[in-house]
Order: C-alpha cells, then structure tokens, then sequence
C-alpha cells in the first residue's frame, strides 16, 4: 500500500458513502482509496490508518486540504484490503506529531473520531474506528 496523489472527485462525491473506492487504469489488482473529512474547524487533518500510520513517520497520513473544510488523502491499495481507520483534526496550535519529537500515536488515537460519513464500524478496545472493506471487485467505477 502506497500515498498516491488525490485523484479528481467524480461528480457525485458528495451524496457518496465515504471512503471512495475508484477502480486503477492498470489490472494489477488494486484500487484508489479517497479518504475525506469535513472538518471546517480543523487546519490539519491526520488520518490514523490501523498498521500503517507511525508517529515517526505521521506526516505521511497528513491530509491535503481541499477548501470550504474539506480535506483529502489517496491510498493506493490492494483488493480485499480490511482495515480500521479515524481521524485526529487538529483545531489548536499545536500539531502534534510535528512539534512533538516524542508524541506517542497512542494519544492520538485515543482522541480521534471515525468517519461520519462511513456506516460500517467496529470496536477495538473500547474505541470506535470506521472499517474500510475494498471490495475483489468493484460493480462500477465508483463503490463504496
């Protein structure tokens, strides 16, 4: 699994579950996954992906913003990938996993939030996470 740019959001993003699974030009088996978070009082948004966000390394996660508080991020992933994931908006000053050289994502996590616009959940330890389920295969260019 890789970050990969943002791809154009089709027209009907908005009424769209959320994350948007986008079917690759290529046949390798995998698709884009477009993370999205309305967050208008947040100036940096951090998505928290279960095994692949790492404080050393957070800014990777960082979200791009896209205006009227909309942010985005793009993972390239692999079909049949299952993962949890939220979100941590940063409204203060302080951006945590920058102005921290010790900031543990365990503090993070536990102030996160999951994804309003995703109705598929689970529970881990006593945390709700929203749950990305990337279909084998997808019935159209766009699925949820």
């Amino acid at each position: 699994m890789r970050r990969t740019a943002v791809p154009a959001l089709p027209s009907r993003w908005r009424t769209e579950q959320w994350p948007l699974v986008q079917d690759d030009d290529g046949d390798d088996g995998c698709v884009t996954v477009t993370f999205l978070r309305h967050a208008p009082a947040a100036h940096t948004v951090l998505l928290i992906l279960d095994g692949l966000t790492e404080v050393e390394d957070a800014q990777r996660s960082e979200m791009e913003f896209l205006g009227d508080g909309l942010f985005a991020i793009a993972w390239r992933m692999p079909r049949g990938t299952e993962l949890g994931y939220s979100f941590y908006d940063c409204s203060g000053a302080c951006v945590p996993w920058r102005d921290q050289a010790d900031c543990p994502l365990g503090r993070l996590v536990d102030r996160s939030s999951s994804d309003q616009r995703n109705p598929h959940r689970r529970t881990v330890d006593g945390r709700e996470l929203s749950l990305l389920s990337v279909p084998l295969r997808t019935s159209s260019a766009l699925a949820a």
